[in-house]
């Protein structure tokens, strides 16, 4: 499994501090480093506005955005909004799966987006899950941001 690769320093430091960690404990170590990097880039909303029309609030260090922006689907409406509002994103690669049992209540699938951007000529890679596709994919993008943009 390639994700194992991303979460490996995390799983390692985790083990150092509080010893062998449990399938749930990965889980969640999983989600919360790999598929929730933290930075200067913070999602606040994303909604749909009609089929092809979408809003994106963020803020990025201490400045907010509130972008209204088109694109063929979810996807492409928040990189052409993010685009406008100066932050560049070349996608690669999309990928999407349904998974199950990521949470206690394991009573719904969530969606795991996996999308590839280029980068300084190299491949980043950024995951997300949410229960909502275009949420997992719009999610997906700020973690790039968050790994992009890193201080």
């Amino acid at each position: 499994m390639p994700e194992a690769i991303f979460l490996a320093p995390f799983a390692k430091e985790k083990a150092q501090e509080i010893g062998e960690l449990s399938q749930e404990q990965l889980i969640q170590l999983y989600l919360d480093e790999v598929c929730d990097v933290k930075g200067d880039f913070e999602l606040k909303e994303f909604t749909e506005i009609n089929p092809n029309k979408f809003n994106l609030n963020f803020n990025y260090k201490a400045q907010e955005f509130d972008m209204t922006e088109k694109g063929t689907g979810p996807l492409d409406a928040c990189i052409n909004a993010l685009k406008k509002a100066g932050f560049t994103l070349v996608l690669e690669n999309y990928e999407q799966y349904a998974v199950e049992g990521l949470d206690e209540s394991k009573e719904k699938s969530k969606a795991m987006s996996v999308l590839q951007f280029k980068h300084n000529n190299q491949t980043l890679t950024a995951r997300s899950v949410d229960t909502s596709t275009p949420q997992a994919n719009v999610r997906a993008v700020f973690n790039a941001l968050n790994l992009i943009y890193t201080n």
